[in-house]
């Protein structure tokens, strides 16, 4: 199976890939969408921009569809029936977007609860309906132990990027979080890499999964080139980041930092240089974050200067250099 159309998808989840002009698969969405569909427990090894978020939102989308026509009630009314962590706000709302477009004109309603936004609003979304829910791991545990959301329909269960709720320190949270669900359930796991501590989690949290694993570190990254420079100092930092500003090639770029103040001080400084540059890191009020991102995607920047978890799932399409 290659397109879409190949599948008996529900006719309104069918139109509305129509209309947002998605026919073909890539490969990961090829491999993972059967066998979700199918029940099956999945984990791949995906990264950024393989339409990986499209491989676990359908088959969760048709899921739920199916589930809304043949009319059956749960026993827990403020449960959801699919759940999606992520590591960060940003890729949630990345997800939630998507989930959006693909569950226009249905009976399906999807939330986001991530931290940066007021508690209270989310304690008002969930009085409502919802059928698929996508959070970070703090706020949804938050919601739980609060009574505001109940995970005991929870059927269908995602961690997207798994190895970096991992390397954020989120392993607890999440089992304790998979603890709440249904049983037995349908797990779908999606990390960067399948090797070391995320052996782990899968061997607890999935049941035989199938494993996808479509290429190799060395041919995923066979178009990019890198290079290494010794900086030595506040000054050389400067001197280089001098040099990139003055180099055309670079369209759009990412400069990663390891904390909060020298994404500022960085940013600071290239506008000093007169670029268009600016900066995000996580404390930064969420619309705050959310405008500088789109800013970023309509080309209005041309440097962003961020820590490492708070530009992680970020996909800007015209970004040339990292």
């Amino acid at each position: 199976m290659t397109h879409f159309s190949d599948f008996a998808l529900h006719e309104q989840l069918q139109a509305n890939l129509e209309k947002l002009n998605m026919k073909e698969m890539t490969p990961v969405q090829a491999a993972v969408i059967p066998e979700a569909l199918k029940g099956q427990d999945v984990v791949a090894a995906a990264k950024t921009g393989s339409g990986k978020t499209l491989s676990f939102l359908l088959p969760l989308i048709q899921n739920n569809l199916e589930h809304l026509q043949r009319k059956q009630t749960g026993k827990f009314p403020h449960s959801p029936r699919a759940l999606i962590l992520t590591p960060t706000r940003e890729l949630a709302e990345q997800i939630f977007k998507v989930a959006k477009d693909l569950t226009r004109d249905t009976k399906m309603f999807t939330t986001v609860l991530t931290g940066g936004v007021p508690i209270m609003k989310h304690k008002r979304l969930l009085k409502g309906k919802f059928h698929l829910v996508i959070a970070t791991p703090g706020r949804l545990l938050d919601l739980m132990n609060q009574g505001d959301i109940s995970l005991h329909e929870v059927s269908s269960f995602v961690l997207d990027e798994a190895d970096r709720m991992l390397d954020m320190g989120f392993r607890y949270d999440i089992q304790k979080i998979a603890s709440f669900t249904f049983q037995p359930r349908q797990t779908l796991l999606l990390s960067a890499t399948l090797d070391g501590k995320i052996k782990d989690m899968i061997d607890t949290l999935t049941n035989e999964p199938t494993t996808i694993k479509l290429t190799s570190n060395q041919e995923e990254h066979s178009q990019i080139k890198q290079g290494v420079y010794k900086i030595v100092g506040t000054e050389q930092k400067k001197f280089m980041l001098e040099r990139f500003a003055k180099n055309d090639s670079i369209y759009q770029a990412v400069v990663f930092t390891n904390n909060k103040h020298l994404t500022e001080r960085l940013c600071a400084h290239l506008k000093g240089l007169g670029e268009k540059a600016e900066f995000l890191h996580g404390d930064m009020r969420q619309n705050a974050r959310k405008a500088v991102v789109k800013r970023m995607e309509r080309g209005e920047t041309r440097f962003l200067v961020a820590t490492d978890v708070a530009a992680r799932g970020l996909d800007i399409k015209a970004m040339t250099h990292v």
